[in-house]
Formats: structure tokens, C-alpha cells, sequence
């Protein structure tokens, strides 16, 4: 159990002997034109912090079956919906597919406008140099 808190953190990340060792599966998406749908989640496995009844002050740590899982397949749990980076930074891998990958190109759109400028310029360059 979590030691006693007058509530609960929003967001905690929490090492759990024995269930630190579970794999994460996150979700499956699929690409469609510019769209990306996302599946539902598949892991086999899923967790929960609840308050003891009755008591206001005491948490607990509790991991059932997401679904019915056949005998031999792995269980594993979802580290949550995030970009490969901050798979990398908090867990040390990066998903072969991840479904909430995002990349940013620029930082602004002054930065994006300048870079916009330049390739229009060696556009230019190469176009004389071609005549």
C-alpha cells in the first residue's frame, strides 16, 4: 500500500515491486490519409490507486485482468498514452509502434518562416546553376 496522504497526487509515477516487471502495450493505430485512428488499448492488464473504504487517508495499489487472457499469454500493462520521447527519457525504450507519437519541426512560426525563406533561396540557386 501507498503510505497515507491526505489525497491522492494527480499525477504520480509510482515503482511497484512485481509489477515493474510487466511489459507495456499501448495502443494500436492505423493511418488514413492524414488521419490517425487509435485502437483500443491492448494491454492485458490494468491499474488502479484507490482509497482504503472509510478511511481518507489511506491508498492502495490495485492490478486486475483488462480482459479475459488465455493461459500463456504475456501480461502486460500500459505505461500510458506518450510521445516516444518521453518513453525513452522515463522508461528507457521507445515503442516499435506508437500510436501518440508526435515530432516537432519547428518552434515557431518565425522559425518555420525563415527555414521557408532559405529553401526558396537554394531553390533558386539550384534552378540558375541548372540554366
Amino acid at each position: 500500500s501507498l503510505p497515507p496522504s491526505p489525497r491522492p497526487p494527480l499525477a504520480t509515477r509510482l515503482l511497484v515491486p512485481i509489477v515493474d516487471l510487466a511489459n507495456h502495450r499501448g495502443r494500436e493505430s492505423i493511418r488514413v490519409f492524414s488521419e490517425t485512428i487509435k485502437g483500443p488499448q491492448r494491454a492485458t492488464m490494468e491499474w488502479k490507486v484507490r482509497r482504503l473504504h472509510n478511511d481518507e487517508s489511506t491508498y492502495y495499489f490495485v492490478l486486475s485482468a483488462a480482459r479475459d487472457v488465455p493461459e500463456g499469454e504475456e501480461l502486460t500493462i500500459s505505461y500510458g498514452n506518450r510521445n516516444s520521447d518521453e518513453f525513452f527519457t522515463y522508461y528507457g525504450f521507445v515503442p516499435e509502434r506508437n500510436a501518440d507519437e508526435s515530432t516537432v519541426l519547428f518552434e515557431s512560426f518565425d522559425e518555420f518562416c525563415k527555414w521557408h525563406q532559405e529553401m526558396n533561396i537554394i531553390k533558386q540557386q539550384q534552378q540558375q546553376q541548372q540554366q
